[in-house]
């Protein structure tokens, strides 16, 4: 080249040949140098050019734009891991809920430059959107069964019984929860259960009702007074009735009155009327027999029928039935005390009469 410059540079005409090829050679490389400097490009964060990009999108929609191809399908991947854990087979199954595409990368001029991320950094991006977005921008669904144990509310059954006055109350028997064992099928998306489904209810602890029994029994209306005996004979007969523990004309079968203290520590049963136990009334039919009836209501309407009924404490005598209310009768024993089976779990004992209904002898 240097020698056809310096033989064309001694003639005109050759002179003029090499301006044209030196303008050639300039234009070329003008050409290059644009075409080189004009091509569009990506950077990374840290500034180095990146010539070949792509895109990554969900659902049609761009989300980031990574390095190369490769980094876009590795995205997916990455993304599985994190939200199935290192256990391959959990990865496949895990189910994605949108549609992840890699396309290359369309400039729109040579002046945009994309800022690009690896595959690691792509996969970190799109989780961090995951976590602060209202609605994750890739969902991948798993399900998981968990059980719980929960209690059993006890339910309360109330009957009625007419051997307890009208609006009279007993529990006899008290309420205990139960429990049970719940599976349940648990829905996620990225890892938050976004829905739950009961599957199985095992009962492990049945509840016990509560028993709650109320008195229906109308209470007899009371006798008219009737005027006090004056006579002395009248004072004999009760003061004859204190020592014996019966009057009003029946005999005390049973033992009477050393019949009751006997009786001191015996269970209440529920309509028991012997040594092996005994409610209310039929502590007074061991000691004294039947002839007033088994029920207290039966004792009540007997003493007022015959006469003997009392209306005041102070008018019993030793040995008397005394009724705090008309379902419950005691043995009086002088002092305010009497002798009864005051409730299921209890037993015959002495206690203070803590109300006063009426009362007579036996």
């Amino acid at each position: 080249m240097i020698d056809f410059c310096k033989r064309q540079a001694t003639t005109k005409q050759g002179q003029i040949k090499i301006s044209l090829l030196f303008s050639v050679i300039f234009i070329c490389f003008a050409v290059i140098g644009m075409t080189v400097f004009a091509q569009p490009y990506a950077v990374y964060a840290t500034g180095e050019k990146v010539a070949d990009p792509w895109v990554v999108s969900v659902d049609g929609n761009p989300v980031v734009v990574v390095d190369s191809e490769e980094a876009g399908e590795a995205v997916e991947t990455g993304l599985r891991m994190h939200y199935a854990g290192s256990d391959f087979e959990a990865q496949q199954d895990i189910k994605m809920l949108n549609e992840i595409t890699v396309t290359k990368y369309s400039f729109d001029d040579a002046k945009t430059h994309p800022v690009v991320m690896n595959g690691a950094e792509a996969v970190d991006y799109i989780i961090g959107l995951n976590e602060t977005k209202e609605a994750p921008v890739v969902g991948f669904e798993t399900t998981r069964y968990v059980t719980s144990e929960e209690e059993i509310e006890y339910d309360t059954v109330e009957l009625e019984d007419d051997e307890f006055a009208q609006g009279e109350t007993q529990v006899t028997q008290e309420g205990v929860n139960g429990k049970k064992e719940i599976t349940s099928l648990e829905t996620l998306v990225n890892g938050e259960v976004v829905a739950t489904e009961t599957v199985e209810e095992t009962v492990t602890v049945e509840p016990v009702s509560k028993v709650v029994v109320t008195g229906t029994k109308e209470p007899e209306p009371e006798p008219e007074p009737e005027p006090e005996a004056t006579t002395s004979g009248s004072s004999s007969s009760s003061s004859s009735s204190s020592s014996s523990g019966g009057s009003g004309g029946h005999a005390a079968a049973g033992g009477g009155l050393s019949t009751a203290y006997a009786m001191i520590g015996v269970p209440y049963v529920w309509g028991g009327t012997s040594t092996s136990g005994v409610d209310c009334s039929g502590l007074v039919n061991v000691c004294y027999g039947g002839a007033r009836g088994r029920t207290t209501y039966a004792m009540i309407g007997s003493l007022q029928s015959t006469g003997d009924w009392k209306t005041s404490m102070s008018e019993l005598n030793v040995g008397d039935l005394v009724f705090p209310h008309s379902g419950h009768v005691g043995i009086y024993i002088g002092d305010g005390m009497m002798i009864h089976a005051p409730s299921p779990g209890r037993s015959v004992c002495i206690a203070p009469v803590y109300s006063f209904y009426g009362g007579g002898p036996y």
